[in-house]
């Protein structure tokens, strides 16, 4: 008898620097992972069906990325890397046994928090506790 076993997941997000750079750091836990519109509802004389119509957005999409540790390090990335900062083309790679799963990206946004975690001495593991995010909508890569 064949088993397979669920491997372990591991969310890789991919920053890109003023150089075009890649910075990734490695996300213990991403959440608001969602793709929606907004839409206007138009109904026409006579007809019981409803017309809905794409409209501009008028919230930006939050992703919530938290305990993050550097993967790739650069020193002037980290210290930018606080709110108010706009980002472009970011990655979020979804890995199981050293495969991408899922690819999903947007293609704009800005750093609306950085919760940095408790300071102990005796441990440095975690960079990022919570970093949020408004951008722009995540599309899925194939």
């Amino acid at each position: 008898m064949e088993h397979e076993y669920a491997g372990v997941d591991s969310f890789v997000v991919r920053f890109y620097g003023q150089e075009n750079e890649s910075v990734d750091i490695g996300f213990a836990r991403i959440s608001n992972l969602e793709a929606k519109m907004d839409y206007e509802v138009i109904q026409e004389g006579g007809n019981s069906i409803p017309i809905l119509l794409p409209v501009a957005r008028k919230e930006p999409d939050i992703l919530t990325l938290e305990r993050g540790i550097p993967i790739t390090e650069n020193t002037e990335f980290w210290r930018n890397l606080k709110p108010g900062t706009r980002l472009s083309n970011v990655n979020i790679f979804v890995i199981r046994n050293e495969y991408t799963i899922r690819w999903l990206s947007f293609a704009e946004g800005i750093v609306i928090s950085k919760q940095y975690p408790d300071l102990n001495a005796v441990s440095s593991e975690v960079y990022i506790e919570k970093l949020q995010i408004a951008h722009s909508g995540l599309e899925e890569v194939e």
